[in-house]
């Protein structure tokens, strides 16, 4: 997900378009949020394959997962999108609205999923694969409209 960010958030930036990397990111607030959600995916990968590569229940490293969710989701749901035309932004906001709800809902079904017992354990796993899933969904169909 974090190279579908890098490759499609911003066609005309680094690594696709002809503005540098740090050009795109110094003049662009935009470009920069693209960059920070980027980095922010893939420490979400890292930190939750981690976490559940190690063997420690007890241990602080499982939790850092919903809170890097759950600060995605927020940056989604402020996220603007005001170069565009009137419809275009409106479909693209709301593609990143439910994407950042589905991210907020992901964060708090794995956060009772650590510390629930069963059967809300299950439930609350189910809710976050299931937003997860959902997320993986919208961004499998998302086009950016043209006009």
């Amino acid at each position: 997900m974090g190279i579908f960010i890098l490759l499609r958030a911003d066609a005309e930036t680094w690594p696709n378009g002809t503005m540098g990397f740090w050009e795109s990111m110094l003049k662009n607030g935009e470009i920069f949020q693209h960059r920070i959600a980027t980095l922010l995916v893939f420490l979400l990968g890292t930190m939750e394959l981690r976490a559940r590569m190690t063997n420690d229940p007890e241990g602080k490293l499982p939790y850092i997962f919903p809170l890097l969710c759950a600060f995605g989701g927020l940056m989604l749901l402020t996220h603007p999108h005001v170069g565009f035309q009137a419809k275009s932004s409106f479909l693209i906001q709301i593609g990143h609205t439910f994407m950042g709800l589905f991210a907020l809902c992901m964060a708090i079904g794995r956060w009772l999923e650590l510390k629930l017992d069963s059967p809300g354990k299950h439930i609350a796993g189910f809710i976050s694969v299931f937003a997860f899933f959902q997320i993986g969904m919208i961004l499998i169909f998302y086009q950016e409209p043209l006009s």
